[in-house]
């Protein structure tokens, strides 16, 4: 049987895929195409697809842990990913929303052990440096990107990577859109803001506490796994992030050139809260 195969790289993290299905490998490079990679030796997970049949739906997202055996389970998909061995072996409906719903669980799973996680919120960046506006459904991700659209490279209007590499907190742009309808680049930027969108707030920006910031953060993250190991160490870099990066409530739509805004209030980013 031939076996095909791509990579991508998401979040500073390689995946190689490999299925019996070359139409199925076909769509993968198509639709993800601006993340598409080349692997290094060894350091890359490995998922195989085998393609599945699933009559009725499943409600949410199942997943239990084994030592480092993780089993996932969602409407289109089912599987087993083993973290300390790098590898995946996944049952899937072969369409793009299942995959695009496999490929975020999967990426939430791993992210903490890279000292990174899955956040709600659209990444900008400009020069060295992104910034995260960060909010649930309709909280005004989408417009944020659209406004910026001209003064910033757009990381995400939906979701953002935020990882911890040699030191600095980078966030990441990832290939899981909401409404924007402009490119997105696989690019990365060290995080000098954070954001959150307020649109009952009656001035254009409002410092946080660190601790207003640490929930928040937390409130946004995508998905939180039913371990606590994973939980820990998610917990503990938003510590970390709270400890050096100021918070910040905006409202983008009481001054337009609030990019212009999260520059300036942000030159001096240390936090200064015990």
């Amino acid at each position: 049987m031939r076996i095909f195969k791509t990579t991508l790289c998401i979040g500073g993290i390689s995946i190689l895929l490999e299925s019996s299905s070359k139409d199925f490998i076909k769509s993968i490079k198509s639709k993800y195409n601006n993340f598409l990679s080349f692997v290094e030796e060894d350091n890359y997970f490995k998922i195989v697809f085998s393609q599945g049949k699933f009559l009725k739906k499943d409600e949410g997202i199942i997943v239990k842990r084994d030592g480092s055996n993780y089993s996932i389970k969602g409407e289109g998909f089912c599987g087993y990913l083993d973290i300390k061995r790098k590898t995946a072996l996944v049952n899937i409906s072969f369409k793009e929303n299942v995959f695009n719903l496999f490929l975020r669980i999967f990426y939430s799973l791993i992210l903490p052990f890279y000292e990174g996680f899955l956040i709600h919120s659209a990444g900008l960046k400009k020069g060295d440096d992104s910034y995260i506006l960060s909010g649930p459904s309709s909280s005004g991700k989408t417009t944020a990107a659209r406004l910026a659209d001209r003064e910033f490279c757009i990381l995400s209007d939906e979701l953002v990577i935020i990882r911890k590499m040699w030191g600095v907190f980078t966030a990441f742009a990832t290939p899981f859109p909401g409404e924007f309808t402009g490119c997105i680049k696989n690019d990365k930027a060290a995080l000098k803001g954070l954001f959150f969108l307020n649109k009952n707030l009656i001035v254009p920006y409002a410092i946080k506490s660190r601790l207003e910031t640490l929930v928040s953060l937390l409130e946004n993250i995508f998905f939180f796994c039913p371990d606590s190991e994973s939980n820990r160490l998610i917990f503990n870099i938003c510590g970390e992030i709270t400890n050096k990066i100021r918070g910040y409530d905006i409202n983008i739509l009481y001054y337009s050139d609030f990019g212009r805004i999260m520059y300036e209030i942000t030159e001096e980013n240390v936090c200064p809260q015990p």
